[in-house]
C-alpha cells in the first residue's frame, strides 16, 4: 500500500486515521463528515431517560446483566427470530465491541485458539482485538479453510462494516456451512442488521454466538450490545465478564429497558430506518454523473464502498480531502489480506443538506488523484 497509514504498535495497529484528521482538517471550511459511523442529532431522535433505583445503581449487580432486561431483550429478539432463545442464552455486554472482546478472550484463553477466520476488508476494532490477542487472521474465503486449523469465525452477513453488503441467502448458507462444518464455533455480527430490515436470523447451533448492539439502534452513547450462545458458553462469558468489567453498565441497562419495556425502540428504528433511507437518496442522487460513481463497489446502511484504481495513493487523497473539509475514511485499515486503493464514506452523521455539496468535493479532489 502506497505510504501506509499504518503503524504497528505493542501488536496493535494504530491506524492514523484520528492523528490525520487533526493534522490536516482545515477547522476554517466547513466541515462534511462522511467519516465514522456516528448518528447526528435528527438520527438520534427521542431520548429517554431511566428511572433510576439508588438501591440498584448502589449495588455491583448480575455479571449476564439484570434479569428483568434480559427478559425484554429475550422477547425483543423472539419478536424478530424463527429460532426462539431463553434468557440462559443471553449476555448483555457494553456494546458490540466488548461483547468480541469478550469472546476473543474467552476463545484464547479457555480454548487456546490461535487462528481466526474473518472477512478482508472487516470492522478495524475487530482487527485489533485479534492483533492484541496474538491471533493470526485468516481469510475465510480462501481454500485453506478446509484444513480446519482455526477454532472459530467472525463474519458479519448484514450490512456489513466496511463494505455495506448484504451477503445473498445461498451464499450465506453456503459459507455458513463450510464454516461450522468441521465444528468451528462461527460468531456472527449484527450491529447494524436491523436498519435493513426486521428480521433477526440466528442458526441454531451449539456453535453458533450471535453478537448484537442496540448503540446503533437508539444511540452510540448507550454503550449496550448482547450475546446470544449456547447456555454453557453464555455462564463462562458472564464469568469472564465479571473480573473484566465486573457487568454491564447498570445506567445503560436501565435507559434500554425503558426503550424495550416502552416499545420506544419500534419507534427509533422506524425513524433511523426512515432518515437514512432519505439520506441514501440524496448521497444516490449527489453521485449521478460524478468521476465517483465509477468506483462505487458496494453499499448498505451507513456505508459506501469505493474501491480506487491500483495506482491512487489512498493517504495522498485522503489527506487532500481533509484540507478540503472532507472526512472520510482510508479503506486500508479495514484490511488484513489483499488491500486495495479505497474508501468508506458513511451518511449517518453527514446532515442531509450537505452530501450533495460533499460529494461535489468528494468528486473534485478524486479527479486530482485519479
Amino acid at each position: 500500500m502506497n505510504d501506509s497509514l499504518l503503524v504497528p504498535q505493542s501488536g496493535v495497529i494504530d491506524n492514523g486515521v484520528a492523528r490525520s484528521i487533526q493534522q490536516y482538517l482545515d477547522p476554517s471550511k466547513k466541515v462534511y463528515g462522511f467519516g465514522w459511523g456516528n448518528i447526528d442529532a435528527e438520527m438520534v431522535g427521542q431520548v429517554l431517560t431511566p428511572k433510576l433505583d439508588k438501591s440498584t445503581i448502589g449495588s455491583y449487580l448480575d455479571a449476564k446483566g439484570q434479569p428483568e432486561v434480559l427478559d425484554l431483550v429475550v422477547d425483543f429478539v423472539n419478536k424478530r427470530s424463527k429460532h426462539k432463545v431463553s434468557r440462559d442464552q443471553v449476555l448483555l455486554t457494553n456494546g458490540a465491541t466488548n461483547g468480541i472482546a469478550l469472546l476473543v478472550h474467552y476463545f484464547r484463553n479457555v480454548h487456546d485458539a490461535k487462528t481466526v477466520l474473518a472477512q478482508s476488508p472487516v470492522y478495524d476494532t475487530a482487527l485489533n482485538i485479534f492483533r492484541s490477542n496474538g491471533l493470526i487472521i485468516r481469510d475465510v474465503q480462501e481454500k485453506e479453510v478446509e484444513r480446519g486449523d482455526s477454532l472459530f469465525a467472525y463474519l458479519i452477513f448484514k450490512l456489513h462494516n466496511p463494505t455495506g453488503q448484504t451477503m445473498r441467502p445461498a451464499e450465506k448458507k453456503k459459507l455458513i456451512s463450510e464454516v461450522m462444518s468441521s465444528g468451528r464455533y462461527l460468531v456472527e455480527d449484527d450491529s447494524y442488521g436491523l436498519l435493513d430490515d426486521d428480521e433477526i436470523d440466528l442458526v441454531n447451533d451449539p456453535h453458533y454466538i450471535y453478537v448484537g448492539s442496540f448503540s446503533k439502534y437508539i444511540f452510540p452513547g448507550l454503550r449496550m450490545g448482547f450475546i446470544i450462545a449456547d447456555p454453557r458458553v453464555v455462564t463462562d462469558l458472564a464469568i469472564r465478564q465479571k473480573y473484566l468489567t465486573a457487568h454491564p453498565n447498570i445506567i445503560s441497562q436501565m435507559t434500554l429497558a425503558e426503550y424495550l419495556r416502552t416499545n420506544q425502540i419500534d419507534t427509533s428504528l422506524a425513524g433511523k430506518r426512515k432518515i437514512l433511507a432519505e439520506k441514501r437518496t440524496e448521497f444516490d442522487r449527489g453521485l449521478e454523473g460524478t468521476a465517483l460513481s465509477q468506483y462505487l463497489r458496494s453499499s448498505g446502511g451507513f456505508y459506501y464502498w469505493f474501491e480506487l484504481p491500483a495506482y491512487a495513493n489512498e493517504r495522498a487523497l485522503f489527506e487532500d480531502l481533509l484540507r478540503s473539509g472532507v472526512i472520510t475514511i482510508p479503506g486500508q485499515i479495514y484490511f488484513f489480506n489483499n488491500p486495495c486503493p479505497s474508501l468508506r464514506v458513511s451518511v449517518s452523521q453527514i446532515a442531509k443538506k450537505d452530501i450533495v455539496p460533499g460529494i461535489g468535493i468528494i468528486d473534485e479532489v478524486l479527479r486530482r488523484h485519479v
